[in-house]
């Protein structure tokens, strides 16, 4: 079995099944703290899971310890580089939250028979609502107001007339890339405020989020897009 498996993309690395273990004997290795769910998630499909605390590796004095006896790393945003890679003497796989790799040595991966795998689309629900969040925080000045109220003096005011922001409502939105957390940006603007979209993405065909998309569910307009 393949402890990756729940990655929705493998890049240009050996296959999975050409250096196959079982998930219940792996020894998965993660660089970073994780959510206490995501541990429990991931202790209940791995035999063994160990997690780098900042400041100390459970189970193991040094991190190179962990590296030696590791079948697969699951990585955030951590640089894996041929360095770090060579002191891995039992990696068969990488897993990469997000869809960049660029942290990773592919080319090492490659010459060494290690899959490394991206999760495509995993976080764009939360970064576009973040993205929603901070264009109306600097619009309506939320910010700047709420550190303005802290420090206010006794007796002093604030007047709404004074702090005046502006709506988002039928604001043009600009983009660049038409990726998974564009589309989903795109479409928090679109349909919860009417934003009309105006796109620029030279990777992308003219036709992406349009009727004439087949991979497209739902047409998103974009009258200004320019490739």
């Amino acid at each position: 079995m393949n402890p990756f498996s729940t990655s929705d993309s493998i890049l240009p690395t050996p296959p999975p099944e050409s250096n196959l273990v079982s998930s219940s004997k792996a020894t998965v290795y993660f660089p970073n703290p994780v959510h206490p769910d995501a541990l429990d998630y991931a202790k209940s499909k791995f035999g063994r899971v160990v997690v780098n605390m900042s400041d100390h590796c459970v189970g193991y004095d040094v991190e190179d310890d962990v590296l030696k006896v590791a079948d697969g790393i699951v990585n955030r945003a951590n640089p894996l580089p041929r360095s770090f890679l060579e002191k891995c003497q039992n990696l068969k796989g990488i897993s990469v939250v997000g869809v960049g790799y660029d942290s990773v040595d592919i080319a090492f991966c490659r010459s060494n028979k290690i899959s490394v795998f991206n999760c495509p689309g995993i976080n764009s629900t939360s970064v576009s609502e973040l993205t929603l969040t901070l264009t109306l925080c600097l619009l309506r000045k939320v910010t700047q107001l709420n550190n303005r109220i802290k420090t206010l003096a006794e007796g002093e005011k604030v007047l709404a007339i004074d702090n005046l922001g502006n709506e988002l409502k039928g604001k043009k939105v600009g983009m660049i890339g038409m990726g998974n957390t564009a589309r989903k940006t795109g479409e928090l603007f679109h349909h919860a405020f009417g934003c009309p979209l105006h796109i620029y993405s030279p990777t992308s065909p003219l036709d992406k989020w349009t009727s004439s998309d087949p991979s497209c569910q739902e047409a998103l307009p974009h009258p200004s897009l320019k490739s």
